[in-house]
């Protein structure tokens, strides 16, 4: 009778260890001027024994536009105020303030401001009534309603107070 062996004992003398040794090296010949084979700056050698490192990559940020917009209205209690951010065009941007001053029972609702890629604030004389506005813009909503305050004071001669400030949230995307 004939005794079969396993497959696997036939193998156990070879550990992956002396395959993977057994295995061709690529020759690094092709270098910088002025470095040594075996330096990590080196590469495989390629014909003609040169090699050019490949260019940097540099990635890109870019922002998609971002726009906002501010609309008032009138209801029976006074004015309302219709806000819009994050739109991707000015005009889609005004529609919606309308339509959001709209939505709070403005009627009339009229655009006063649009802002893009940044932030925007509203602010009105305390003794003139919410009916006077001046806007600013800035790099955050804090920034905005600072400068529109100042603005307003320095316009109307009397304290103001901030009315809105919103960002029309601009987009960073890689690529």
């Amino acid at each position: 009778m004939k005794r079969l062996v396993p497959a696997l004992l036939l193998l156990q003398p070879f550990s992956p260890v002396a395959i993977l040794a057994a295995a061709p090296a690529a020759a690094q010949t092709a270098c910088p001027g002025g470095v040594s084979p075996g330096d990590p700056r080196c590469g495989p050698g390629g014909g003609n024994g040169l090699w050019t490192a490949p260019p940097e990559y540099q990635p890109r940020w870019r922002y998609k536009n971002r726009f906002g917009a501010y609309a008032f209205g009138f209801t029976k209690e006074g004015r309302v105020l219709g806000i819009a951010t994050g739109r991707k065009t000015r005009g889609g941007a005004e529609k919606a303030a309308i339509e959001h001053c709209q939505a709070q029972g403005g009627s009339d609702c009229q655009m006063i401001v649009w802002f893009g890629n940044n932030c925007s604030a509203l602010a009105y004389p305390v003794d003139k009534g919410a009916y006077t506005y001046f806007d600013s813009d800035g790099g955050s909503e804090r920034d905005a309603a600072t400068k529109a305050v100042r603005a307003c004071a320095s316009k109307s001669g009397v304290p103001c107070v901030p009315l809105a400030a919103f960002c029309a949230g601009t987009e960073w995307v890689f690529g």
